[in-house]
């Protein structure tokens, strides 16, 4: 009897270890669980977070996408007007060129003008009939001794068509030069260019360099001459 005593206490002291043994395993796997809960909701709490960060930053990526755009386009369309204002620079200094050059052509052609009309107002009012109104170009200057003259081929005038030597002096007895005036610079650089001016026939004595005999020859003085542009 007693062991059967004993054997049933010992089963119930066996029962109530295990019971407690239990319920401590289920709270703490209950515990256990709480936590791992808890981690889950920190950890979805944490990805909403970056998920919200994430559209966020991809919004303002696209919205700087879009102004790097519109600046592209607003740079390339600057671009464009630039080469355009350009371009139209380049016309304009070419329309420029093209004036000054026109505007110097009527300047000398209008130099030319002026020359003549006064050459011509100065052969008008002066009766002298040896007085010879011209123009033409200058084709040879010479100067020795006692002797200036340049070679004109004649255009206008005249002596149209004919080349003629005008003297300023023609030779060691010339007595018989007369004041010339007008802006022509005379000198070997002179050459090729056109003049206009008033001529007067005249005689000139001049020395036979063979014969050393002085004699009398029809000439041109240069009473007025001026240059005419080229």
């Amino acid at each position: 009897m007693k062991k059967l005593i004993t054997v049933s206490l010992l089963l119930i002291c066996v029962s109530i270890s295990f019971s407690q043994s239990k319920k401590q395993q289920i709270e703490t796997l209950t515990y256990k669980l709480d936590s791992i809960n808890s981690l889950l909701l920190k950890a979805i709490d944490s990805n909403r977070e970056l998920n919200t960060t994430k559209i966020a930053l991809e919004s303002k990526i696209s919205l700087l996408k879009n102004e790097n755009a519109s600046k592209n386009d607003e740079i390339s369309l600057k671009n464009e007007k630039i080469e355009s204002l350009t371009k139209e620079v380049k016309s304009l200094e070419q329309d420029y060129k093209l004036v000054v050059a026109e505007l110097e052509l009527k300047s000398d052609s209008l130099d030319a003008c002026v020359y003549v009309l006064l050459n011509k107002n100065i052969s008008e009012n002066n009766k002298n009939p040896n007085e010879i109104y011209f123009e033409g170009t200058v084709e040879f200057y010479a100067t020795w001794d006692y002797i200036n003259y340049i070679e004109v081929k004649i255009d206008k005038g005249e002596l149209a068509g004919k080349t003629e030597e005008l003297y300023w002096s023609c030779g060691t007895s010339d007595t018989n030069t007369i004041e010339s005036t007008g802006d022509f610079d005379n000198g070997p650089d002179s050459e090729g260019k056109k003049v206009a001016g008033v001529i007067v026939r005249s005689n000139c004595m001049s020395e036979n360099y063979e014969t050393g005999v002085d004699y009398s020859k029809e000439i041109y003085r240069i009473k007025v001459l001026n240059n005419a542009g080229n």
